[in-house]
């Protein structure tokens, strides 16, 4: 009897240790993948996710506003576009239009890596149709020239549309800054590299 109850003992103890190395490898491999995925400055392509329909939004999973955001109409913006401009609403970065014949693409217009030290500012710019608003947006870093981490600026009539960005105190390492426009399809992200400076 003592020796099935010691046995009964060994092999609880092998499981809970084949269990255990599991249980370390999964972690292993998560953390792999996650510094393996970092994320790459660009223009991209959104790809429809949910409607076919023609003029529609579409988005990749990652590419999805996380909160409600109005729908963009060209008479409302034309109407009073200083309200349109002045409104502070982070997804419309996220409201990256499909490629479509006579719809141009929004193209970056400089660095898509920038480096700046903390508390300094760096220029982002891109090219879209002249006049078009263009909303960048920062995930959770920095901050743009109306204090707030997000922005939405109307191109030039050469078609660039740029900002400044601010790594704010405490800013560091990467910022990721989202770019669309409802006049361009495709979306433009770019990387700020962000370093320690004097007194930060």
């Amino acid at each position: 009897m003592e020796r099935e109850r010691r046995g009964y003992q060994n092999r609880l103890l092998l499981v809970c240790g084949a269990g255990v190395l599991g249980v370390a490898a999964l972690a292993v491999a998560v953390v792999a993948s996650l510094q393996t995925s970092e994320p790459k400055p660009g223009a991209v392509s959104a790809l429809s996710s949910a409607s076919s329909s023609p003029g529609a939004l579409r988005f990749t999973p990652s590419q999805r506003p996380v909160m409600a955001t109005p729908s963009y109409s060209e008479e409302a913006y034309l109407k009073d576009p200083t309200r349109y401009l002045s409104n502070v609403v982070p997804g419309r970065a996220f409201q990256v239009l499909s490629a479509a014949p006579g719809l141009a693409g929004i193209q970056p217009a400089s660095p898509l890596s920038p480096v700046v030290k903390a508390l300094e500012s760096v220029q982002l710019a891109v090219k879209v149709p002249n006049g078009a608003p263009v909303t960048f947006t920062s995930v959770g870093l920095g901050a743009f020239p109306n204090g707030q981490g997000s922005v939405t600026v109307a191109a030039a009539a050469d078609g660039v549309a740029s900002t400044q960005f601010t790594a704010t105190r405490g800013t560091t390492g990467r910022a990721m800054v989202f770019v669309a426009s409802p006049r361009a399809s495709g979306q433009v992200r770019f990387v700020v590299e962000i370093h320690k400076g004097k007194g930060t």
